[in-house]
């Protein structure tokens, strides 16, 4: 949100939207919101958490109109959840108006991959030089990238980790190992680790926590110590 506070607000879609929370923060920014999600779990939700917002509209499927219709594409967490990653930036480049801006999030680090990756139906985590370089090799222009999510995503990557091997291995022995599709799917959704979490999180202190963690990242932002990159590209 601070990142795209300078920007004059226009079109913006969300590639991914899960359940569609972030739509009404960039309503309230003065953006004019489409998205799509192909879970047809995610798909239903942010529908309905939407339904009211008028500045919103929410897809299950690509559509036709959608070529050079977007001033920015947001898309986080999602680029590693797509095989060919190439034709999904090509694609997305499409939709976005010449001068436009792509603002990605990506988990970082190949050597930090965890059940948690295999658990979401992640195909990779990335290096810095790798994104950049596909980032260029999509026709985009890197205008900021940031690490994020240290300290506190070294203190909660090995809980989820822990969390889902053991929900992996649940399945396994259930039999009903999910294949990496549906994986995708339930990941823009299921939060039942977070649902755990979550008294502690709302209250005063935990509050007070969260706030501090989220200011001591931003000493870290040019670090290769955070979980995760984040990304904002201009389309040449």
């Amino acid at each position: 949100m601070k990142l795209l506070e300078p920007f004059d607000k226009g079109r913006l879609i969300e590639v991914g939207c899960g359940a569609g929370a972030l739509l009404h923060d960039f309503t309230n920014m003065g953006f004019e919101c489409e998205a799509v999600d192909t879970s047809s779990a995610a798909f239903k939700l942010a529908s309905y958490l939407t339904r009211d917002n008028p500045k919103v509209k929410v897809s299950r499927f690509p559509q036709d109109r959608w070529r050079a219709s977007f001033d920015f594409l947001a898309a986080f967490e999602v680029l590693e959840h797509i095989e060919d990653e190439m034709s999904a930036l090509n694609q997305w480049a499409s939709w976005i108006r010449p001068g436009g801006r792509l603002v990605i999030s990506v988990p970082a680090h190949s050597k930090r991959w965890s059940a948690s990756d295999e658990w979401a139906g992640h195909y990779r985590r990335y290096d810095r030089e790798q994104l950049i370089e596909l980032l260029n090799y999509a026709d985009f222009s890197i205008e900021h990238f940031e690490s994020y999510g240290f300290p506190l995503g070294y203190i909660i990557e090995p809980l989820r980790a822990w969390h889902h091997l053991r929900q992996l291995k649940r399945e396994a022995l259930a039999g009903s190992f999910n294949k990496r599709s549906a994986r995708t799917d339930r990941s823009g959704t299921e939060r039942s680790l977070e649902c755990r979490l979550f008294t502690l999180q709302k209250g005063r202190i935990g509050t007070l926590i969260i706030r501090l963690f989220c200011s001591a990242q931003n000493f870290f932002s040019d670090s290769e110590l955070g979980v995760g990159y984040l990304v904002i590209a201009k389309r040449k």
